[in-house]
């Protein structure tokens, strides 16, 4: 057996499966939330930047974040409180979740090839996230304010590149879902 199958069919998979898609709705339901409220507005959401394709459309989302509570420094914010603080873990979290999810709900000990590949599906949508996160942490990078906003220039490409792996990581999750 290699690593994969022996993480595969760990004897507490059920009982991680359950831990962490707790701590998933944990994540969703009070954690983004929550740190989404600090921006000044509920209606703030990191998943609008990630289904921004164009600059435009992405200063667009940064620009509402500021104006949607009135908080020039919502962005500042957001960065903090939900990309770093949150979506450093959350990935993980689910990732893991669905993957144990998937190898609870097969029951079988040795996975043959295609249960291997259910099983890392979404790790691989945990590993998107983190590229994505990252390049929006790096197009953000000196950028907190309406202001910043408003004189930045960001490139094209990441724009586009971030909102591409965004995609990818749900494409992929809900292939793992539909695993389930």
């Amino acid at each position: 057996m290699n690593l994969i199958e022996t993480i595969y069919a760990c004897p507490p998979r059920a009982a991680v499966a359950i831990l962490l898609i707790l701590l998933s709705v944990i994540f969703m339901l009070v954690l983004f939330p929550s740190a989404t409220r600090k921006t000044g507005s509920d209606k703030n959401k990191v998943t609008d930047l990630q289904q921004a394709r164009t600059v435009q459309r992405f200063r667009e989302v940064l620009l509402g974040w500021c104006d949607a509570g009135g908080n020039t420094n919502a962005v500042a914010v957001m960065k903090w409180e939900n990309i770093i603080k949150l979506d450093i873990a959350f990935p993980f979290v689910y990732a893991l979740a669905l993957a144990f999810a998937y190898a609870t709900a097969r029951g079988n000990a040795a996975p043959g090839k295609l249960d291997l590949v259910f099983f890392l599906v979404p790790v691989v949508a945990g590993l998107f996230d983190l590229v994505e996160n990252s390049l929006h942490l790096y197009l953000l990078s000196g950028i907190d304010t309406r202001k910043q906003v408003e004189d930045a220039v960001f490139s094209p490409a990441l724009v586009f590149a971030a909102s591409a792996f965004a995609q990818a990581k749900y494409a992929l999750l809900g292939g793992s879902l539909l695993a389930l």
